[in-house]
């Protein structure tokens, strides 16, 4: 394919809306349905686990509306966008392009279906991961966050296949959403900052309202991003416009059926030495004399680059997540990572104890290899270790639908039983005044009656109104406020 006239945000705009994402085979939708079922049990599962995102708070009345996931609430669409990304930040277990919290949103104000909702997230995979290859590395090489710089563009499209926009309004909607999308620096994530929870949702905000802002001619350049001064020229350090890779879908098979699902609540640097400790028979944490880790470069400059033992800043160490798993035995979401169980003395010394070095293995010019090589040293001078040459739930052994489904109900109802307040946890702090009484009243039973209903989003039919999919559903922990 060439470069419509119109610049790329045309070409893309042009096959995201024809019957392109239709010719996806039942194994992408499948695989897109998995996304959407572990993208709404993150949300849900984040919000219960760590309380009520401070964007929750946003999420008023408006119209066009759609659904607080939290709490079933119908708020102003673009603002609900942002409330269900960001619910589940927090937990860094998203994975894929983003999309399925806009283009949920942009659904149900479109009254489409749950079929509708399945193609725009295949479409937008495609474009996300278009976007990442072609420009992914370099955002990195200037230490900025990927997902969260060009979620932005996958949302719109999702959202402006489902609302109709034509070829010309998407194309613009893609522009304006070119021009809006945050720089996301990793030192966010890196430093600790709490504001790096906004990553989750911005991408989502951005997209629904550039194409609402689209069908009222609020629009971007239609070389925003390959053009003089446009988005490209910026992060590849070019000196003018520049001739982006060709736009392929599905030369490289379905994007959507590549995403790789997180099984561990920290980022991806982690998941290679995680994998390797998790294979392991646990040795008592208070016997380890000493910890190494060789894994790939990035994951030990991201290290380098940590600072403090927050809860976010942890989530982005090798050592401080290696720690928890030795000193807990798993990483629990919203239970690990948490300011107590950083302040323990014993993951403290296992921390300090912890060694993570570029593996010479994983190192070179070629494609990265997100492997892991461990060693445990005991206090007898014995070792245990092993390595990994990718992390669980990766390109050979992927998550199953069993597990997913599992994940999703662990993180939504862990067995049904509810025993914080309404307001669930402070935000990424210490629980907020436990009280049991919503879980004696029964609302714990209705609640896990309702988590297996939403695992039926693999089965459901296609034909099944995204608007019905939560129009009941209230789940304990509520929105605070």
């Amino acid at each position: 394919m060439t470069v419509a006239s119109g610049g790329l945000v045309r070409e893309l705009a042009e096959w995201i809306v024809s019957d392109g994402p239709e010719r996806a085979p039942e194994s992408a939708r499948h695989a897109a349905r998995r996304l959407i079922l572990d993208r709404l049990g993150i949300s849900l599962g984040g919000h219960r686990l760590l309380g009520a995102h401070p964007a929750a708070a946003l999420a008023l009345p408006g119209q066009p509306a759609a659904t607080r996931w939290a709490d079933g609430r119908q708020v102003f669409a673009p603002y609900a966008a942002l409330a269900n990304g960001c619910a589940g930040d927090g937990l860094d277990l998203q994975a894929g392009a983003d999309s399925v919290e806009a283009g949920w949103a942009a659904a149900e104000v479109a009254d489409r279906s749950l079929g509708d909702l399945v193609l725009a997230v295949i479409a937008a995979a495609e474009v996300g991961g278009y976007l990442r290859r072609w420009l992914g590395a370099d955002l990195e090489r200037h230490g900025l966050h990927p997902p969260a710089t060009l979620g932005a563009l996958s949302a719109t499209a999702a959202a402006g296949r489902l609302l109709g926009l034509s070829a010309e309004q998407l194309a613009g909607a893609l522009a304006g959403a070119a021009c809006l999308t945050p720089r996301a620096p990793f030192g966010a994530f890196t430093g600790g900052a709490t504001g790096k929870t906004l990553y989750g949702g911005w991408p989502h905000l951005v997209g629904l309202w550039s194409c609402l802002w689209a069908r009222d001619g609020m629009v971007g350049p239609t070389t925003a991003l390959e053009g003089s001064r446009g988005v490209a020229q910026s992060i590849l350090d070019a000196g003018g416009a520049v001739t982006p890779p060709p736009f392929e879908p599905a030369a490289r098979g379905w994007e959507v059926e590549a995403v790789a699902f997180k099984p561990f609540t920290c980022c991806r640097a982690a998941h290679p030495a995680l994998t390797v400790l998790e294979r392991l028979e646990r040795p008592d944490p208070g016997r380890v004399r000493e910890v190494r880790v060789w894994t790939y470069p990035y994951a030990v400059e991201l290290e380098r680059r940590v600072r403090g033992r927050s809860p976010i800043a942890a989530q982005a160490s090798v050592r401080w997540s290696v720690a928890l798993f030795l000193a807990l035995g798993e990483l629990r979401p919203g239970r690990a990572f948490t300011a107590e169980a950083l302040a323990d003395p014993a993951v403290t010394l296992l921390a300090d104890r912890t060694m993570v070095e570029v593996g010479p293995e994983y190192a070179g010019d070629g494609p990265r290899v997100r492997g892991a090589r461990v060693e445990v040293v005991l206090d007898d001078g014995s070792e245990v270790g092993g390595s990994a040459e990718e992390p669980r739930w990766g390109p050979t052994a992927p998550a199953t639908d069993d597990e997913l489904r599992a994940r999703f109900l662990a993180l939504v109802d862990e067995s049904g039983v509810t025993t914080v307040d309404a307001r669930g946890p402070d935000f990424h702090g210490a629980p907020a005044g436990a009280d049991d009484s919503h879980a004696r009243s029964g609302g714990a039973e209705r609640q896990h009656g309702r988590a297996a209903d939403l695992v039926g989003v693999l089965d459901m039919p296609d034909a099944t109104p995204t608007r019905s999919l939560l129009a009941t559903t209230r789940l304990a922990g509520g929105a605070r406020g």
